[in-house]
């Protein structure tokens, strides 16, 4: 049986005449009688009752109307579905952020606002460890990740969409008397925060792409203070956060992170001091994903993001 058939039965059933139906529908009486006749010998059934100019549904006709109607409402379903998979709204979006990051604004709204527009899809965020997320994003355990560019080595499988630079920061408790700093320089450290362990991960518990983007980051700060190293378990991005969080050392941070809020923590913005001026300590916010990675919720998510983004001037840009 075709959908046209379970149409023209469905028009006939509701009106009682092959003329309305069909006109309804845009077919000629003949089409539609054709379709009515081949449904019927396709079911072996008589579903109509013809008589005296009259057309009623027989006894099987009204036993299967429900069941061609649950048919029929269940094809537009599915076929809706299909579209908003295709489209990008509908199935599962698995986003990684890296651990101690927290999201950007436009990145929240754009996600609540796929959200509301596709509420029967799987909208996924998990924390990842920095030292396994680039795993993660090159298995495709996860669809994207969000992170700072400092901690994705150069590769031509990605890309990435940069949505802002932030600066980067020294996390200290936040009753050091030197915490009200409005800013400092990699110098000045020692200086006003010697008698504050600097804790830094030990580097072979990075992924081996990432040592030397991590260590480049670290290495002004590592060459001013005499850095502690967490190990073992305890080498991850969280512990560190705990170790500043619990006022037990200091360690460098980007400003969005989970400490960013945290009172017992003040984030101190880092700079860099030169004969022509100061200038801040950045780095950029990105979300990375495999150029082959073909779902078209990712896909969605992006052009969502982009725009977002370009309606916030300063905020980012995309980049191959």
């Amino acid at each position: 049986m075709t959908l046209l058939q379970l149409e023209c039965f469905l028009e006939v059933a509701k009106h009682n005449s092959f003329s309305l139906a069909a006109a309804n529908l845009y077919l000629s009486q003949p089409t539609l009688s054709r379709q009515i006749l081949a449904l019927e010998e396709e079911l072996n059934a008589v579903l109509f009752v013809r008589a005296n100019n009259t057309v009623r549904l027989s006894g099987i006709g009204q036993r299967l109307f429900p069941k061609i109607k649950a048919m029929y409402a269940a094809y537009h379903t599915a076929s809706d579905e299909l579209r908003e998979i295709v489209s990008g709204y509908a199935g599962r979006l698995r986003i990684g952020v890296q651990a101690a990051q927290s999201p950007t604004q436009p990145f929240r709204e754009t996600l609540r606002g796929m959200r509301r527009a596709a509420p029967a899809a799987e909208l996924l965020l998990c924390h990842l460890k920095l030292e396994e997320s680039y795993t993660a994003l090159m298995e495709e355990k996860i669809d994207a990740l969000l992170c700072p560019s400092t901690t994705i080595p150069p590769s031509d499988k990605l890309e990435r969409l940069e949505l802002e630079r932030e600066p980067m920061c020294l996390a200290v408790p936040a009753d050091h008397p030197n915490a009200g700093l409005p800013e400092i320089a990699h110098q000045e450290v020692s200086r006003y925060f010697g008698d504050v362990p600097f804790w830094v991960m030990d580097s072979d518990a990075f992924e081996a792409p990432l040592k030397p983007n991590l260590t480049q980051v670290f290495a002004p700060l590592e060459r001013e203070t005499q850095p502690r190293e967490l190990s073992g378990p305890f080498a991850s991005v969280d512990a560190l956060a705990l170790m500043a969080d619990a006022g037990l050392g200091m360690t460098c941070v980007n400003q969005h992170c989970i400490l960013q809020e945290n009172p017992r923590v003040r984030l101190i913005p880092l700079v860099t001091r030169e004969e022509h001026g100061t200038q801040p300590v950045e780095v950029t916010l990105c979300l990375y994903w495999l150029k082959r990675n073909g779902n078209p919720m990712l896909q969605e998510f992006l052009t969502q993001l982009a725009k977002k983004l370009r309606s916030e001037p300063e905020r980012g840009e995309e980049t191959p």
